[in-house]
């Protein structure tokens, strides 16, 4: 379901900046202001996921986390939903499920390695460490079809491309047909 870029928008630069110690902390990890500032800054919020969406927290919600939020783009650069990130779970989801990818503003980018390969990282903090270069999956099922098109893909972590290829590339379905015999006794 596509939602209103300036709906989003708006209720992005409505919700509370991170805190000064998430930010510093995100800085002592390696990400730089510009990951963190461009093209907007992240707001933080209370939220509760669930599979691969998020709501806002209520006041006395016991299965609130803090997050990050993210305002995520699609290919075309447009607003197309918000992204909540729980760093100590490494849980990511979308509050609408309309954006499969954080980084989808990316996939028509420049590819200027020499693979011309799309970046995909298993994190939002891998994401920020590289500059917002490449892409985060937070819908698996809906980002495979994404991801197959727009190959080549390249990951940092070998463990982390096995997982993605099998996710890119599940098992084949398997297919009954009847028999020979079966068509000569109709």
């Amino acid at each position: 379901m596509r939602r209103c870029p300036e709906a989003l928008t708006r209720n992005h630069q409505l919700l509370m900046p991170p805190r000064l110690d998430w930010l510093k902390r995100l800085r002592e990890r390696g990400v730089s202001v510009d990951a963190l500032c461009e093209p907007e800054l992240p707001a933080q919020a209370q939220v509760v996921m669930r599979d691969s969406v998020f709501d806002f927290a209520d006041e006395c919600d016991d299965a609130a986390v803090d997050a990050v939020i993210f305002l995520a783009r699609d290919e075309f650069g447009d607003p197309a939903d918000l992204v909540a990130w729980d760093p100590r779970g490494n849980r990511i989801a979308g509050w609408y499920g309309a954006a499969p990818l954080l980084g989808a503003e990316n996939i028509f980018g420049p590819r200027l390695d020499p693979e011309q390969a799309l970046r995909v990282d298993e994190s939002p903090l891998h994401w920020l460490l590289a500059e917002r270069e490449g892409v985060v999956i937070v819908h698996s099922l809906r980002a495979a079809p994404i991801l197959r098109e727009y190959e080549p893909l390249k990951v940092v972590d070998p463990t982390f491309g096995r997982r993605l290829a099998i996710l890119i590339n599940p098992k084949p379905p398997r297919i009954y047909a009847p028999s020979v015999s079966a068509k000569e006794a109709a």
